[in-house]
C-alpha cells in the first residue's frame, strides 16, 4: 500500500484489489455518471442484479488467479485508489494472458466522476505499468472510444500508440461510436 497526492492536494491510498474490497468497487461503479459509463462500460452496474453479477465476476477472478495462471496463463490484476473515507476513487486493471515466452494484457481504467481531472488516472496507470514491467509483459492493449480525448491523451503520455480504428464498433444509449485500438509494447520479441 502506498499513498499518492493528487493535483488538488487530496491524498489517496493505492492498493491491490482483494476480495474484501470488491463490494466497494462495485458500489463505485454503480455511482458513475452516464457520461463516465459511456466511456467505461466493461462492468456496468445499473441495478442490484448487475451489482451481484459484477461482484461475483470480480470475486471469481481474484480467487482463481493463482490456479488459472499455473494452469492456462491467465491472471487478473486490479489496483484501487481509496479516498480518505475508504471509498473507491479509481480502479485500473490488467487481464494478463501468458503464451509461454510471450505475455499480453488488456488494460482498463475508470476514475470516479468527482476525482476526474486531478491526476488520478495518471497515478493509477503508472502503478499498473510498474506491475506490468515486473510481470515482463510484452504488449498491453486497450480499446478507447474515439471521442474520449482525455483518455487518449493519458494513454499516449504513457507510451500507448494507436494501431487501428474500429468503425462503428461501440454502442451506448442508441448511439454508435468508433473506437481506437491502442497498444504499448514493453518487451519486444525478435
Amino acid at each position: 500500500m502506498k499513498t499518492a497526492t493528487l493535483k488538488d492536494g487530496t491524498t489517496v491510498l493505492i492498493k491491490r484489489l482483494v476480495p474484501g474490497n470488491v463490494g466497494k468497487l462495485c458500489k463505485m461503479l454503480r455511482s458513475l455518471s452516464d457520461t463516465t459509463r459511456m466511456f467505461y462500460h466493461d462492468f456496468v452496474i445499473l441495478d442490484y442484479a448487475s451489482f451481484l453479477i459484477s461482484y461475483f465476476k470480480f470475486e471469481v477472478r481474484l480467487l482463481l488467479n493463482s490456479f488459472q495462471y499455473k494452469r492456462n496463463g491467465k491472471y487478473f490484476l486490479g489496483i484501487l485508489a481509496l479516498s480518505n473515507l475508504n471509498e473507491v476513487a479509481g480502479f485500473v486493471y490488467l487481464r494478463v494472458k501468458s503464451y509461454g515466452f510471450f505475455k499480453t494484457a488488456v488494460y482498463g481504467i475508470v476514475v470516479r466522476d468527482d476525482y476526474q481531472g486531478k491526476g488520478l488516472g495518471d497515478i493509477l496507470t503508472s502503478r499498473i505499468l510498474e506491475h506490468a514491467k515486473r510481470l515482463r509483459l510484452n504488449v498491453i492493449s486497450l480499446n478507447v472510444i474515439a471521442t474520449n480525448e482525455s483518455a487518449i491523451r493519458l494513454y499516449k503520455k504513457h507510451g500507448f500508440e494507436t494501431e487501428g480504428v474500429h468503425k462503428q464498433v461501440d454502442l451506448w444509449r442508441d448511439q454508435v461510436f468508433d473506437a481506437y485500438y491502442m497498444a504499448l509494447h514493453l518487451n519486444k520479441t525478435s
